[in-house]
């Protein structure tokens, strides 16, 4: 890499030892949307509702809620989500963006740079999920549908703009109602100036591992 990165070869550094002309470090924050899930289902159900005590949610994440299908139940379908232009939601996702961004960005980094800070969730979602899908072991329909954020030109997290990856099972892709709900979600990502679509297709759903 520094065989390429301007002026490592005349300081005779490494990139990695502040060699290049410019030597910001980027941090690559992911999972922002199950954080956001996870804290919404804390705050809705524990803290605003008052319908799951913090004792009895403690107990059943240590049972890996055998043994708690309902509150399990209740927690995926009864709680907002981040994806669904649902302002309870959104907001939360911003201020853990807020923290996370104020906390790193602009720190010095050990090149003689900067830290700076972005969201790259698209690159590990499908990983994330073989690692997680274990605990939801039935196959439920998923309790976030993104496609719905579309509709209002809002974004949540305002210091940059959204990129686009939708995916969505083979057999939607087959019909031509399915392949054209890819054109308008494309066309309406445009119009939310969008500058970055990083994969649009089929997902074949049966080759996720399931254990």
């Amino acid at each position: 890499m520094s065989i390429v990165m301007d002026d490592c070869i005349a300081r005779g550094l490494d990139y990695h030892n502040g060699g290049a002309r410019y030597n910001p470090t980027y941090i690559q924050g992911v999972g922002i949307g199950t954080l956001t899930d996870s804290l919404a289902a804390v705050k809705y159900h524990v803290f605003d509702e008052q319908n799951i005590s913090m004792d009895e949610l403690l107990k059943a994440m240590q049972a890996d809620f055998e043994g708690y299908e309902h509150l399990r139940r209740k927690l995926l379908y009864n709680t907002p989500k981040y994806g669904n232009d649902d302002d309870y939601a959104d907001e939360i996702a911003e201020e853990v963006f807020n923290v996370y961004y104020d906390l790193l960005n602009g720190r010095p980094n050990t090149k003689g740079g900067r830290y700076r800070v972005n969201l790259l969730p698209t690159t590990v979602h499908i990983y994330f999920l073989a690692l997680w899908w274990a605990p939801f072991r039935t196959a439920e329909k998923p309790a976030r549908r993104s496609p719905k954020a579309f509709r209002r030109p809002r974004a949540p997290i305002r210091k940059g703009r959204p990129l686009l990856s939708s995916l969505r099972p083979e057999s939607i892709m087959h019909a031509p109602a399915g392949r054209c709900s890819y054109f308008v979600q494309s066309s309406k990502y445009r119009t939310l100036d969008g500058d970055h679509i990083a994969r649009i297709g089929p997902c074949d759903l049966q080759q996720i591992p399931r254990s």
